[in-house]
Order: C-alpha cells, then sequence, then structure tokens
C-alpha cells in the first residue's frame, strides 16, 4: 500500500499535473530573416532600417510583442544566420546579421528559433557557431535536424522538431518516426517543424502532404511548414493540425515582395483539447516597400485577407476566432 502511495504522488508531482487550468497558447511565426545578402547593398536593407532607427532592437517586432509576451512559447523559423565570421556560401541567396541582432528576438517575447533551413550554413561552420552562441547568449532555445526542443511550456511538456523536407525519402521517415517516439515516450505534446515545398507557391506539393501525414501517423500533435515564401492553408489531418506554411515574417531576404500576407499561428491546449487561431498580419507596416517591421490587420483589410485565406485553407476560419480541432 505504501509502494502505491509513492507511486501515485510520483505521478502528480510531474509537469503534466501542473498544467495551467485555462491551457496554454504556442504561437509560430514564419521566415524571419534577421539580416540582409551582401549582394543587396546597403539601402533598403534591414540593417540600414536599423540603423536609421538609432539600432532599436526591439523595432522590427514592436507591433507584435505584446502578443509573444502573451502566449506560453513563440516559435520562430530563423533563416540565416547571426555572425561577422566565415566565407559567403556560393548559392543565389545567402543571409547573415550581426551576432547582436539575436538580442531582437529577446526584446520581441521570442523563446524559441528552428534553424532547420537551407541558410542555417550560409557562412558555414563558423556562421553556424556564431549563430547558435548568440542565440544562447540571449536566452533564445533553439532546434536543428538532429537537435531537438524540449520545454514545459506553462507546465505541459513539449517537444518540438525541426527537419528540411523537400523530399518524402524513407531515411527521413524514419529519423521522424523515431524522433517521435522518443518524445511520445516522454509524454511530450510534439510539433513538427519542416522547412519544405514550392516557392511561391500557395498549395502544398506531394512532399509537403506525404511527411505531414506520415508525422502525424506516427504520432505528431502538430505540424507547421515554412521556405515556400508565402501562405499556405491549414489542414485538420486525423484531429491534428497541419500548417503548411506559414510565409514570411520579419525577413530581411527581400526588400519588395510582391505577397506581404503573413500570419501568426496560435494553438491553444486545453484539458486534452487542440484549438487554433490565424492572426493576419502584413510583413511590413507600410504597402509601398518592406520595413520589416510586421503588422496586424484589421478592419476592411482583415476581412479581405480571411475571404482570401479561406480560398486555400481546407479548414475555414470565420476571422480570427478560435476554431477546435474536434478530439479523438
Amino acid at each position: 500500500m505504501r509502494l502505491l502511495f509513492f507511486i501515485a504522488l510520483l505521478f502528480a508531482l510531474t509537469p503534466a499535473a501542473h498544467a495551467a487550468p485555462d491551457g496554454i497558447v504556442l504561437t509560430f511565426v514564419g521566415d524571419c530573416t534577421l539580416g540582409s545578402d551582401i549582394n543587396f547593398g546597403y539601402e533598403g536593407t534591414l540593417p540600414a532600417v536599423i540603423d536609421a532607427h538609432h539600432g532599436d532592437l526591439s523595432y522590427v517586432f514592436r507591433n507584435v510583442a505584446a502578443i509573444f509576451a502573451a502566449d506560453d512559447l513563440t516559435v520562430v523559423n530563423l533563416e540565416g544566420t547571426l555572425t561577422d565570421r566565415g566565407t559567403r556560401q556560393t548559392k543565389e541567396f545567402a543571409f547573415r546579421g550581426p551576432p547582436s541582432y539575436a538580442r531582437m528576438l529577446a526584446l520581441g517575447g521570442v523563446e524559441a528559433a528552428s534553424l532547420a533551413n537551407n541558410h542555417t550554413y550560409d557562412y558555414g561552420d563558423e556562421g553556424y557557431s556564431d549563430t547558435i552562441n548568440a542565440l544562447n547568449r540571449n536566452g533564445i532555445a533553439w532546434f536543428d535536424e538532429g537537435r531537438v526542443l524540449r520545454t514545459a511550456a506553462g507546465g505541459i511538456p513539449v517537444g518540438i522538431v525541426g527537419y528540411a523536407g523537400f523530399y518524402a525519402t524513407d531515411g527521413l521517415k524514419e529519423q521522424l518516426a523515431a524522433a517521435i517516439a522518443s518524445l511520445k515516450a516522454e509524454g511530450r505534446f510534439v510539433a513538427v517543424c519542416f522547412h519544405w515545398g514550392i516557392e511561391g507557391s500557395y498549395l502544398p506539393d506531394g512532399d509537403q502532404v506525404e511527411l505531414a501525414h506520415h508525422a502525424i501517423d506516427r504520432g505528431a500533435d502538430l505540424v507547421v511548414g515554412h521556405h515556400p515564401h508565402v501562405l499556405q492553408g491549414i489542414e485538420f489531418y486525423k484531429h491534428r493540425p497541419i500548417a503548411y506554411s506559414l510565409g514570411n515574417f520579419v525577413f530581411g531576404g527581400n526588400m519588395n515582395p510582391n505577397d506581404k500576407r503573413t500570419m501568426l499561428l496560435q494553438i491553444r491546449l486545453r484539458q486534452g483539447a487542440v484549438a487554433v487561431r490565424v492572426i493576419p498580419a502584413c510583413i511590413s507596416s507600410v504597402d509601398h516597400i518592406n520595413d520589416y517591421q510586421p503588422r496586424l490587420l484589421a478592419g476592411d483589410e482583415k476581412t479581405r485577407f480571411f475571404r482570401w485565406y479561406n480560398t486555400i485553407s481546407a479548414v475555414q476560419f470565420q476571422g480570427d476566432d478560435w476554431v477546435s480541432v474536434t478530439a479523438d
């Protein structure tokens, strides 16, 4: 009897038992390139805008920082390096900003960053090492292929894995299944972040759908995607959400993209139930250029956003209200 008492006490003290009664909220946003490409020159780049604002590193996330601060975990896709060293790799676009720009994330209320993308090694091993060190110095958790993020957001154990998933190979599927199984064995809510898809496409390709479904078949609770630089829709598969692409966010990789629409994806976990919310935004506070300061949409802009987004999304949204995912 005494043994049973101690076993019961042990379970009562697990992190999940202390989850907030109102649940927790996770926020995911798209590509954040906190820098530029040296081939862009200087005028009109993100570093030039920061300099024009007297080096104010709170500038880029200012319009969304309150939302990030109010949630339990904010995750970005950090697409580029934070380094003053290394050699630019031979490729069309290679991104970097100074290591001090990692402070932008901390000031904006961001807690975690994915490095599982095709720009992580734009400045080689030195650039990668400097990026990690800059994130660590600023208290930003990070994950990459082969490195899992384990955290307790609001008392709920969460595990996040990231992969560059351009092709649904058997090897990638095996890695994914093993990582998910390990995290599920720890009793975690498992999110998978993929860097995948075709640039400029508003619809997921076959490899995206195959990998997303595979991840959920193997136990993932959420799939989030990046890379196309535009938004793609959301699907509920086996009662679990898949957001195929979150587009750009603070994106120093383009001084004036044609499509500036973006969004904040929020996931609410409450007593075993999952709900999804889309908060529409623009990557720039002005329309004629990219000023690298995302703003929330309101009024007619917000209405037009959802009218358009519902044409590419299997899940339909009536404004930025929560949409419940039916439990098993």
